[in-house]
């Protein structure tokens, strides 16, 4: 026994964890994104306590002025400051993401480590449904969710949630029939242990990979999809702040105030640019460790 089970806690073993976060932050590009990412948690958290002014108050005698000492970013067309609905807007920047890829896998994680590790019919029709939903543009199959369910972040969230979880589906699955043939699998079978012990100590550890790089990825995404939706007058209503729908005012006055799109616009890129950099740099870290 002892020969046996010794072996089957060493591959993809939970406490690997901490030494690939120390490895991250040991990385120049991940400690970067690393840092950027918990000031945007602390901006959202506490932003009435850094927004210099309440972000709903409208002033038309001051609306679209330039950056000034009062207004530090400017103003919208509604005498609004832009520093503060930007501040506030980060707020569904950090949820937005979180909600619409938490959906994604508890809906692909479950069902492709399934399909993965025991196969059979089931798991074929899944793969089957997952690519048939694969092939519809994501952002088009989200605006057809929302215009059938009713605009509002929490419907626009779900429906990136829902959208993205096939292709969330087909990364873990395929990342399971590889670790499903390894070695240590068939040594744990073999001496009795449940599919749930082999699923949970085996193969979702050895999966966290891939499905850590494709989460990174996909926050980007949804945060892209959330603001292209509230652009478009489907997710985030007005006049609760989002990065999308201020675009939309400032593009919309874009002769009266050019300086109007480029705050929103570089921090919608720069928050997409260091979430695609961090999944870069998880993949980067975990192939260094397989292959040390």
């Amino acid at each position: 026994m002892t020969a046996i089970s010794a072996p089957l806690r060493r591959p993809g073993h939970w406490i690997r964890m901490p030494v690939t976060l120390r490895r991250i932050l040991h990385h120049r590009a991940g400690r970067f994104c690393f840092v950027f990412l918990t000031l945007l948690v602390l901006v959202a958290i506490f932003a009435p306590m850094v927004a210099p002014q309440d972000p709903y108050a409208q002033d038309l005698v001051s609306a679209m002025q330039g950056p000034s000492s009062k207004h530090w970013l400017g103003t919208d067309y509604l005498g609004r400051d832009v520093l503060s609905r930007l501040v506030y807007a980060t707020r569904i920047a950090v949820n937005a993401p979180i909600v619409a890829v938490g959906l994604a896998v508890v809906l692909g994680l479950p069902s492709g480590l399934y399909a993965g590790y025991r196969r059979g019919r089931v798991a074929d029709l899944m793969g089957r449904v997952a690519d048939a939903l694969l092939s519809i543009p994501p952002i088009v199959a989200a605006i057809a969710i929302v215009a059938a369910v009713g605009s509002g972040l929490t419907t626009t969230m779900l429906a990136i949630g829902l959208v993205f979880a096939p292709r969330l589906f087909r990364i873990v699955r395929g990342a399971t029939l590889n670790v499903a043939e390894e070695g240590y699998v068939d040594a744990a079978e073999s001496i009795g242990s449940s599919t749930a012990r082999v699923v949970w100590v085996h193969c979702l550890p050895n999966v966290l990979a891939p499905l850590l790089v494709q989460i990174s990825l996909m926050m980007g995404f949804a945060l892209l999809a959330e603001a292209s939706l509230s652009f478009l007058g489907l997710g985030v209503q007005l006049p609760q702040a989002s990065w999308g729908s201020m675009l939309k005012t400032a593009a919309e006055s874009q002769f009266q105030a050019p300086f109007a799109v480029l705050p929103t616009g570089l921090c919608l890129t720069v928050t997409i640019l260091v979430l695609n950099t961090f999944g870069d740099v998880i993949r980067d870290v975990t192939a260094d460790r397989k292959e040390a």
